[in-house]
């Protein structure tokens, strides 16, 4: 099963971890020996959580997010102590960010560049003039004829999209982080053209 298989965060930076209840050796988030729930990491890596590689490129996670929501959901908890209570909300919370991070592929672009799926307010980017020169442009034509303008900008879009696929399958081969360095521009970039190609209400 899923769960067996993925090791648990503790484990799989090597340190050897120990059930809170019943002491025996544990290797996943909930203790075969005693039905335990172990805490989770505090900071824990959203794909250790989904035993994935790091890659841009990753499977689907609806199975293994269902795998896990069964075995750490809150109701299977709720006639065993405060404390396990509390670990499976964690648990659950971890769970879904994960899962909510992961399934987007542009929060999954900035988690692998940056650590966090949220944009951080104190990183000043710099795009360039040229870039900034021509959303304006596109801003003004898109008042006179916006479905051309978001034809465009679905198109730039699309093009910006396929640069950050190659800066991760340079990145995948041989992940140089010089290459990650790239990511926050081009996720600039294609937040500018979504705006605008997105139909106004």
């Amino acid at each position: 099963m899923f769960l067996e298989e993925s090791l648990f965060y503790y484990c799989d930076v090597g340190i050897d971890m120990i059930c809170w209840k019943c002491k025996e050796s544990i290797q996943s988030p909930v203790c075969v020996g005693c039905g335990a729930i172990q805490p989770p990491p505090p900071n824990p890596d959203y794909f250790v959580i989904f035993n994935l590689p790091r890659s841009f490129f990753i499977p689907d996670v609806s199975k293994k997010y269902r795998a896990l929501s069964r075995k750490l959901h809150p109701d299977r908890f709720v006639k065993k102590s405060a404390v396990e209570r509390r670990m499976s909300l964690l648990w659950t919370a971890s769970i879904n960010e994960a899962k909510r991070c992961l399934e987007d592929p542009i929060l999954r672009a900035r988690y692998l560049a940056t650590g966090s799926s949220r944009i951080q307010e104190d990183r000043r980017l710099t795009l360039s003039p040229e870039f900034l020169e021509h959303i304006f442009d596109l801003q003004m034509a898109a008042m006179e004829s916006p479905k051309d303008v978001q034809q465009q900008a679905q198109q730039e879009y699309d093009q910006e999209y396929a640069r950050l696929e190659d800066i991760f399958r340079s990145w995948d081969q041989d992940h140089d982080a010089s290459h990650l360095q790239k990511v926050e521009i081009v996720l600039a970039r294609l937040k500018y053209l979504n705006n605008i190609k997105q139909p106004k209400g």
